[in-house]
């Protein structure tokens, strides 16, 4: 084990994340922002990776944080220092799939959250009902 909840993988530069356990930003995120929304009223609740969400086969995401808002909203915070690929077109996926809720990458640049909507491709369709493609919208 190195840090807090992160164990090093034999020939990987990377420490791999242990299920269930905050890295640094994390709790520094769920600290700073999360708990001071949830003491203000905002937020109801916020729980750190409660759901595995199925997005393909043998396929799964498991956002950060699941947060309910104060309208009764449903939003996945996903919290990264840096965002990968693979990071990157599972929330695009699962955003896709679970249309019915929020999702919301969020990341840390000179000290600034940054929030960044993630939204489900929408349908696009001719004046006559056919599909014609999609967009992220």
């Amino acid at each position: 084990m190195t840090r807090q909840g992160t164990r090093r993988q034999p020939g990987r530069a990377q420490a791999r994340h242990v299920p269930g356990v905050m890295n640094q930003g994390e709790a520094r995120y769920a600290s700073e922002y999360l708990q001071p929304m949830l003491l203000g009223g905002k937020i109801l609740e916020w729980k750190f990776e409660p759901v595995k969400l199925r997005i393909g086969d043998k396929c799964f995401y498991s956002p950060d944080f699941l947060v309910i808002t104060a309208k009764r909203e449903i939003e996945m915070h996903e919290f990264k220092g840096h965002w990968e690929d693979d990071a990157r077109v599972k929330i695009k996926a699962a955003a896709a799939l679970f249309w019915w809720a929020k999702f919301v990458a969020i990341t840390r640049f000179r000290n600034v959250l940054q929030f960044k909507e993630i939204r489900a491709p929408v349908a696009m369709v001719d004046p006559e009902g056919d599909e014609v493609g999609s967009q992220y919208g």
